[in-house]
């Protein structure tokens, strides 16, 4: 009975804990799919966002398979954009 009281307390103080962390994620702004999606020359153009374990994020258009936005994290956590891109499509075809 001991060992589920003890067991039990580390759930808790587990729980807890991961519930007062701050989430370093929360400064990740992902563009809209609505404003990439068009039709070019024909074709259906969208956008497309691509997660991996290691928690970066990136959304790449079929419009030429240009990369919106690369979501990665610094040595502290700090996630940060390391790609210039626009807002929407009509911005890319717009730009040289």
């Amino acid at each position: 009975m001991y060992r589920i009281f003890i067991f039990g307390i580390t759930v808790l103080i587990v729980l807890f804990n991961i519930s007062c962390m701050k989430s370093e994620k929360s400064n990740i702004s992902l563009y809209d799919k609505k404003d990439f999606e068009k039709v070019i020359d024909g074709k259906q153009v969208s956008l497309y966002t691509l997660k991996n374990s290691s928690g970066m994020i990136s959304q790449i258009t079929n419009y030429g398979g240009k990369v919106v936005n690369l979501w990665v994290a610094d040595k502290k956590g700090q996630y940060a954009d390391v790609v210039l891109g626009h807002d929407n499509i009509d911005q890319y075809l717009e730009s040289t």
